[in-house]
């Protein structure tokens, strides 16, 4: 069965570093029942090569009948090595020439597979109940040969849909799971099966995102925390795992709960270690790294995981990840505006304060490290992130921390109040051409407004929002000469503070109801009353 090959039946996405690590793996040899077979016995060069019709001679012939006929050869063969698994147990290779048999017959499903107009007839035909049998052979190559071509699924939606259920019905998702704790990743077959297992995953959740929920509940999640944990050199299948962490992390409250309880806070962590002070080695371990902080900042949406980043002394790590001039810098200040940003973010306020995270934050709100912005990370993002964590110590913080926040504005001859108002007079601009661009002006309804504001919001009006919060907290209750200095800026530039006062009740109206943990000078009448207050400076 060496001869098998996950690639003979299932679409192969496999990026450069896996096909860079798989190049190293030696030809894997048949596993049946504990006993290897050589090669060439039982390689395709042993079957008759007329039994494979070629490529482009079946996809012509791809009918309702062939389909069909299709079908039922595969269903006579998985019967046939059944019956000859029994029959001669403990004598593998009076049963090896039925597993070639089944094998060939899986590799006339080719054709099936990529052609999607057909996905409601396999369900008619019974193929899906088949197929997933197959999943559970005995023999590994079968097992990983089976696992259908999905890649263009969304060619065609309804069959998808009708597929998608037919694989739920007979506990597919279960099936898979499971199926991957029998791969062994140090064989190169079993590695490209694993691969393929989540390019599967991957386009059914492209289709049905409600699917999260029932991967999370059959163990993926926990799966794949345990694949990230091992000692395993990066690869390809590292790479795709971090990707479908990410999507579910994203999509279920659930598979948030799960890295709560299964200790995954500390594996993700663990992971962004690794880039604390050692750059990505090449593009798809980049890729992993950013993977990596999407993980951890979906992760934080469960507030319950805030207090395990805390005990994991999450932010210890970060602070070091800011102070070094790498890769992960970015992805690090992500995180830390995840952690520190909505309801119960006190504690990881006031503890950013006391371990001196203000002497790293700062130089970063000066001027963005122009070396460490990647594609992936704007000048734009580096400095929303930077304004929302400022503005989050401010409605978090009080007495001494806050006293620290009003002291960095104050100190060398206020250079970071004049940063803050030059960002105040640059987002004022990009909005200003924004909205003129747009012709908010025009009438609209409500969905419509609601449409454009979330669109201005994304184009520079959120990070002023951000600004203006924390120049109004400065003019409020800030010290006597914040006052003064910002007169005198905002007089040079022929400006007033009405401006601002407009950008803070427009904000005010957009924040929600008060909810448990909601940071006390983040609420809207707090804001409102803010913004009355800068009327009197």
């Amino acid at each position: 069965m060496s001869g098998v090959s996950v690639d003979d039946f299932l679409y192969k996405r496999t990026p450069d570093s896996m096909r860079g690590k798989n190049a190293e793996i030696p030809s894997k040899r048949s596993k049946v029942d504990g006993i290897d077979v050589g090669v060439k016995s039982l390689s395709r060069s042993s079957v008759d090569d007329a039994s494979l019709p070629g490529d482009e001679d079946e996809f012509e012939a791809l009918d309702e009948r062939a389909v069909k006929k299709t079908v039922l050869h595969l269903e006579k063969m998985t019967l046939k090595n059944q019956e000859m698994r029994i029959k001669f147990a403990g004598e593998p290779m009076k049963f090896m020439e039925s597993e070639v048999e089944l094998d060939v017959a899986i590799q006339e499903m080719h054709a099936l597979a990529t052609a999607p107009h057909h996905y409601p007839l396999l369900v008619e035909c019974k193929a899906v109940e088949t197929l997933i049998q197959l999943l559970l052979h005995e023999n590994t190559d079968i097992s990983a040969a089976e696992l259908t071509y999905v890649d263009t699924l969304n060619e065609s939606v309804a069959g998808a849909n009708k597929l998608i259920d037919a694989l739920i019905q007979n506990q597919f998702v279960q099936v898979m799971v499971n199926n991957l704790d029998r791969l062994d990743e140090t064989i190169k077959d079993e590695a490209d099966a694993v691969h393929n297992a989540f390019a599967v995953f991957e386009n059914i959740l492209e289709i049905r995102p409600e699917i999260a929920d029932l991967l999370v509940k059959n163990g993926l999640v926990t799966w794949i925390l345990n694949r990230l944990k091992a000692k395993i050199p990066f690869d390809g299948n590292r790479l795709f795992c971090s990707e479908i962490l990410a999507v579910l992390l994203q999509t279920s409250v659930s598979a948030r709960e799960v890295v709560h309880d299964g200790n995954g806070i500390d594996i993700l962590l663990q992971q962004m270690a690794m880039y604390k002070r050692t750059d990505p080695s090449s593009a798809d371990e980049m890729e992993y790294m950013e993977n990596i902080f999407d993980c951890v900042c979906a992760a934080l949406m469960y507030i319950p995981n805030k207090t395990k980043f805390l005990e994991a002394e999450g932010l210890h790590l970060i602070n070091l990840m800011l102070k070094e001039s790498k890769q992960s810098r970015e992805g690090a200040l992500k995180v830390l505006d995840y952690v520190m940003t909505g309801p119960k973010s006190r504690e990881q306020c006031v503890q950013y304060v006391e371990i001196f995270g203000l002497r790293t934050l700062f130089p970063l709100f000066m001027r963005p490290p122009v070396k460490s912005v990647r594609k992936n990370h704007s000048i734009k993002d580096h400095e929303e992130h930077v304004c929302s964590i400022i503005a989050s110590l401010f409605k978090n913080c009080q007495t001494e921390q806050r006293l620290r926040l009003f002291k960095k504005f104050d100190e060398n001859d206020h250079e970071k109040l004049e940063r803050l108002i030059e960002l105040h007079f640059k987002y004022t601009s990009l909005t200003g051409k924004h909205d003129s661009a747009s012709g908010l002006d025009a009438p609209a309804n409500e969905a419509e407004e609601e449409e454009r504001y979330l669109e201005r919001l994304a184009n520079g009006l959120f990070t002023l929002q951000l600004v203006d919060y924390i120049l109004a907290e400065l003019l409020v209750h800030g010290p006597m000469s914040v006052r003064k200095r910002t007169r005198k800026i905002f007089s040079m530039r022929r400006a007033g503070f009405e401006s601002v006062h407009k950008v803070l009740l427009e904000y005010a109206n957009s924040l929600g109801e008060v909810e448990e943990g909601s940071p006390p000078n983040g609420t809207k009448e707090y804001v409102i009353n803010l913004a009355a207050s800068l009327r009197q400076v």
